[in-house]
């Protein structure tokens, strides 16, 4: 996760796009590390491997790096463009000719590119700290 976010921010202002997966990127390995003891379910359908990859990702983000109910659109929106980026090639604004003022949808993929790195950066300290925390309290039982 530490790499990523470094790299996130080597890339901020030349490519964009790869910073802001790569700050994604750091939260879901850090997400992968929260939950490596847990049961994979099955689906009862088709019964393949439900992951809940957007479930995780909200829930460490509410347990890591904020408390506000009102944050989950955001984070939800943050692991859509995700999405996007990753899925179907879509480039935030300023990655092409297009710069980031040119209109709204620029100023939201530029807020968006920060809260990524914000959320990345808040919820691996919060979670050192926390860890710290929590081996703290088990070293005293």
């Amino acid at each position: 996760g530490v790499e990523l976010i470094n790299q996130g921010v080597k890339l901020r202002e030349t490519m964009k796009s790869l910073s802001f997966v790569a700050f994604i990127s750091a939260i879901e390995t850090m997400i992968a590390f929260e939950y490596k003891d847990m049961k994979v379910e099955k689906c009862r359908t088709c019964g393949q491997d439900q992951f809940k990859v957007r479930s995780k990702f909200r829930d460490y983000l509410f347990e890591y790096a904020t408390s506000n109910p009102d944050a989950k659109k955001v984070i939800n929106d943050l692991y859509s463009l995700r999405s996007k980026i990753a899925h179907t090639g879509m480039l935030l604004y300023g990655d092409g000719k297009i710069e980031w003022w040119t209109n709204g949808e620029g100023d939201k993929h530029f807020n968006m590119h920060l809260q990524s790195m914000m959320a990345s950066k808040l919820s691996l300290i919060n979670w050192i700290l926390k860890r710290g925390e929590k081996e703290q309290t088990l070293n005293k039982q």
